[in-house]
């Protein structure tokens, strides 16, 4: 009976760390790793088509929200200023955006805007170009982050591998004590 419910627990145990590494897959590093957006928005500013690439879905209030924003036609060098204003009733003030000329991804131009407070906002995007200067107006819905600490998430959930690794130890403890106290065994080293 005893030797059943360990082999339960055990097998149980590695159901749920693959279900834990599963939704670990799923939530962070599908978008970190291959670094591929998760939302795209298509816009115009003045002259300028553009496409701005969101890193993060649902947008979190209090988050850095990394994005990218390019042209999809060839315009030359294009300067960019994001800012992101509250809606009526938001509690909030002006957020000014982290903008890189310099760099470049594969998906544009790499900036990233903190949304302090949940509600309704707009994110204004000024381009300055060859062909003159053009504005866009991307409306944006910050949530509310979640309740529970993402660290404490990722702790509930590796508690399998906890469980796993404190199971294996005691089984090498205990396999070790019984060697130890079988007089006259021969002990074989693998």
């Amino acid at each position: 009976m005893r030797k059943a419910t360990q082999v339960f627990l055990l097998l149980f145990a590695i159901g749920a760390l693959f279900a834990t590494g599963v939704a670990f897959y799923r939530i962070v590093l599908a978008a970190t790793i291959h670094g591929a957006p998760v939302r795209f928005v298509d816009t115009k500013a003045g002259v300028y088509p553009l496409k701005v690439a969101f890193y993060a879905d649902p947008i979190n209030a209090g988050d850095v929200i990394p994005f990218a924003i390019a042209s999809t036609s060839a315009q030359g060098k294009l300067h960019y200023t994001v800012t992101a204003t509250p809606g009526s009733g938001v509690l909030g003030s002006l957020t000014q955006s982290d903008i890189n000329d310099q760099q470049s991804t594969p998906y544009g131009t790499p900036g990233s805007i903190t949304f302090v407070t949940r509600g309704d906002w707009t994110m204004h995007i000024a381009v300055t170009g060859p062909s003159g200067q053009g504005q866009a107006d991307i409306p944006i819905v910050a949530a509310s982050p979640s309740v529970i600490p993402a660290w404490l998430a990722w702790n509930i959930g590796l508690l399998p591998l906890y469980g796993l690794l404190i199971f294996w130890g005691a089984q090498i403890v205990r396999k070790r004590n019984a060697q130890m106290t079988t007089p006259g065994a021969v002990t074989f080293l693998r």
